[in-house]
């Protein structure tokens, strides 16, 4: 899985309009940061852009990590 690396609000814009296009998981991702932000979609000012491409590396990270404890545990 490809994370996109925002360099702006109006990428992350970009991204969430392309719904159907893109990658669900982080389109999900995406939306909820802004969430736990207290911003909304449509308003983004004072978004941080490094945290939320951080966030999702970390939130990936910590997916891979599970499924490969999984994966150990299976074999």
């Amino acid at each position: 899985m490809l994370l996109p690396d925002f360099k702006n609000a109006d990428e992350v814009k970009t991204f969430l309009s392309y719904q159907d296009g893109g990658d669900s998981w982080c389109f999900q991702m995406v939306e909820e940061f802004i969430g736990m932000c207290g911003l909304s979609v449509d308003n983004l000012e004072g978004l941080d852009i490094k945290e939320l491409n951080g966030w999702l590396e970390d939130e990936l990270g910590s997916f891979q990590q599970g499924y490969e404890e999984y994966l150990d545990g299976k074999h």
